[in-house]
């Protein structure tokens, strides 16, 4: 079975973050399974993610700044070298915004207040997670204690702290997600080859049934 563009772009998109992740203390990629009843455009089930760790030397923001210039990076090779892809994906999911929120928009002209406001409310999709990571052992349990856990449960995880930890923080991506909002999709499904979310067959189960199935017909 040929990738269709969505995967070559989606395998593409991995390849040039693990490439510009490669100077982070700390990453990894693989899949993420979310079991909540999300019936929305943008929730997978099942989706692809990459967390990374990193140390904070002066300020948070850091981590801001490492998420900047990494999507600046990964759009432009995208632009760069997918741009045949790109443009299939364009004919086979063409959508306005706009319009279809019952804008007519001149596409030489400027936006209005208004319009502007519009198109970020629909473009205005989350991508990314992040925050810095607590290091101070004491305070880890402190905020255990007033959560009501037995900070003894807990020892190895803070005991961990108390031999040194730098200031560090990171981040959480989803990329079927990245895709949607990068192409323009109207939703997260049609970037993963078998979606899976609350009301869908678990297709890749099947598949694999059908494969030890046939395998052990053929033995």
């Amino acid at each position: 079975m040929e990738p269709n563009n969505q995967e070559v772009l989606l395998v593409f998109l991995i390849s040039v973050l693990l490439r510009s992740l490669l100077q982070m203390s700390t990453l990894t990629k693989g899949p993420v399974f979310r079991a909540e009843d999300s019936y929305t455009h943008r929730h997978l089930c099942e989706f692809t993610g990459i967390d990374v760790e990193m140390e904070i030397k002066e300020h948070y923001s850091e981590v801001m700044d490492i998420v900047d210039h990494l999507f600046v990076n990964v759009f432009d090779k995208l632009k760069e070298r997918c741009q045949k892809e790109l443009d299939a994906i364009g004919k086979q999911y063409p959508i306005t915004p706009l319009k279809e929120a019952g804008y007519e928009v001149d596409s030489h002209g400027d936006l209005n207040t208004e319009t502007e406001r519009t198109l970020g409310k629909i473009v205005g999709e989350e991508i990314i997670s992040g925050a810095q990571c607590v290091h101070v052992p004491e305070l880890l349990e402190t905020r255990a204690k007033a959560c009501g856990i037995d900070v003894n449960t807990t020892s190895t995880y803070i005991d961990a702290f108390r031999y040194g930890a730098p200031p560090h923080g990171g981040f959480g991506v989803g990329l079927e997600r990245v895709v949607m909002l990068f192409c323009a999709l109207n939703n997260i499904r049609k970037t993963s080859l078998f979606p899976r979310d609350p009301r869908r067959l678990a297709v890749r189960t099947m598949i694999r049934w059908i494969f030890q199935a046939v395998f052990l017909v053929v033995l």
